[in-house]
């Protein structure tokens, strides 16, 4: 389907945008003077014998923020071509009053190519 959509836009490219969406993977934050292990639950973390792990379970958090990473596609002319070069985008977004959904990305296009074009 991948190469279907390039193909339509190669030959479409005076009439189309390509943008590429992703967010990453949710990223827990503690709070201030209460830090959060990095690690999850039952992994093992390396300390020092004369020190003591003091932090908080990582399931414990009331925070957490997506990386979301958009691409503006530059076209290329021909299909050979690399669908890798353009303008990348990069915000963060809170987990419970931003979710990330396809309704989302395209509500906030609009805003990334105002930012990109500055």
């Amino acid at each position: 389907m991948f190469h279907y959509k390039k193909e339509f836009c190669v030959k479409f490219r005076d009439f189309t945008t390509f943008v590429c969406e992703d967010d990453k993977h949710s990223v827990k934050v503690g709070e201030p003077s209460f830090p959060v292990s990095a690690v999850e639950r039952w992994k093992r973390v390396a300390v020092g014998l004369s020190q003591t792990l003091e932090v908080g379970d990582y399931d414990s958090t009331k925070f957490s923020l997506s990386p979301s990473v958009s691409l503006d596609v530059d076209i290329p002319e021909h299909i050979e071509g690399s669908f890798y070069y353009g303008q990348v985008h990069i915000g963060l977004k809170e987990n419970v009053f931003e979710p990330s959904s396809a309704l989302r990305h395209a509500a906030e296009l609009p805003l990334l190519r105002k930012q990109l074009s500055c």
